[in-house]
């Protein structure tokens, strides 16, 4: 969930969304350049996205009302290494009144060195075996991307 939480607030702010980049020198991973973002509310709105799934439709009806932030990622991999995003939203309610929201994002990863990255099981680990599951439930715990 923390790797996809900059691309799940992206993806709310999407309709409004304007990205200017910049070129960082040696600032991503192991010295490499890095590409920073600068995110503001356009003055146009895009159509809204389809929505993925249920959950996602009173997207449709919501209004990017503040937008800024960063975001550094990485120029080679394009994996994010840090953001700073707000974004504001309202959206009419089920008796009329305007609902309010506002999301706040501070996000820092930081890569780990590769001897670090190796996982070694415990002596005498075996495999948990999957339960079958439908099709159905497949997709929804995956959020629609199995098999891709």
């Amino acid at each position: 969930d923390a790797a996809r939480s900059v691309h799940d607030v992206l993806a709310l702010a999407r309709p409004r969304l304007a990205l200017a980049a910049r070129a960082v020198a040696g600032g991503g991973i192991a010295g490499a350049d890095a590409v920073e973002l600068t995110l503001s509310r356009s003055a146009t709105a895009a159509p809204p996205a389809p929505s993925a799934s249920p959950r996602e439709a009173w997207r449709a009806d919501a209004e990017i009302d503040e937008l800024s932030g960063t975001v550094l990622l990485d120029a080679t991999s394009a994996v994010w290494l840090s953001a700073e995003i707000t974004v504001g939203y309202s959206m009419p309610g089920p008796d009329g009144r305007k609902l309010r929201g506002r999301v706040v994002l501070r996000a820092q990863d930081t890569p780990l060195a590769p001897e670090a990255a190796v996982v070694t099981p415990p002596t005498g680990a075996r495999p948990l075996l999957e339960r079958t599951r439908y099709e159905l439930e497949r997709v929804e715990l995956l959020d629609g991307l199995a098999g891709r």
